[in-house]
């Protein structure tokens, strides 16, 4: 997925839609998702603690399969694989009647997938073979699992006016450090909460004068 930078939490549930592509689930599983450039920079945040940000009409431009765009007999507002474009998109243009030019590559109908993988390959590397390795983990920060990457609170030192939370941090990530007075809620960032990791450990204070007893959590924001 090209385009995008997102993060995303596979505890949270997922959406689900009827076969016209009406949601009937309300999906919470995407936190955060932006346009990218191809730099990587972001050009609009789409989304933010799972809520939409800005106009929600805007248009978006997308390129995407035929299997995916076209609806199924059984599913009319559903294409392949359960996605909803055919409920949703609109002006839709089909690549394979407008791209003509048969181009560096001539084994697949030009302006199908295929096609556009092989002109790429074809442009790109027909000298030099692809040989980039994919993104681990740790490093990825266009598309980032919130689950693998939570964080934990590895301590708490005590004195006699405040709290310091011990989190360890991974360089570049964003992280908030919430306080609640009952596990159940409700939680609230604490004022030097949220914390860009360096590599080391962070120390975040709580002065939270005249409770009995808090609570803290600390997640992942991108």
């Amino acid at each position: 997925m090209g385009g995008l930078a997102f993060s995303y939490d596979l505890t949270r549930t997922a959406i689900r839609f009827d076969t016209n592509g009406n949601v009937t689930t309300p999906g919470e599983r995407v936190r955060r998702l932006a346009l990218v450039n191809a730099a990587g920079h972001e050009t609009d945040v789409l989304a933010e603690q799972g809520q939409v940000v800005g106009d929600p009409h805007r248009p978006i431009r997308v390129v995407t399969l035929n299997f995916l765009a076209n609806p199924q007999a059984a599913s009319p507002g559903l294409g392949g694989d359960g996605y909803p474009f055919p409920a949703y998109a609109e002006d839709l243009v089909d690549l394979t009647k407008v791209l003509t030019d048969a181009g560096l590559a001539s084994f697949a109908a030009p302006g199908s997938e295929q096609d556009a993988l092989a002109e790429f390959l074809k442009a790109n590397y027909a000298a030099t073979p692809y040989a980039l390795e994919d993104t681990d983990l740790i490093s990825d920060y266009r598309i980032v699992n919130l689950v693998a990457m939570a964080p934990v609170v590895t301590g708490l030192a005590l004195t006699a006016d405040r709290v310091e939370i011990l989190l360890p941090t991974v360089a570049g990530r964003l992280y908030v450090v919430e306080h609640a007075e009952e596990v159940a809620g409700p939680w609230e960032a604490l004022p030097s909460g949220l914390v860009r990791g360096d590599g080391q450990v962070a120390r975040v204070q709580d002065s939270g004068a005249g409770f009995l007893h808090r609570f803290y959590r600390v997640s992942l924001v991108e």
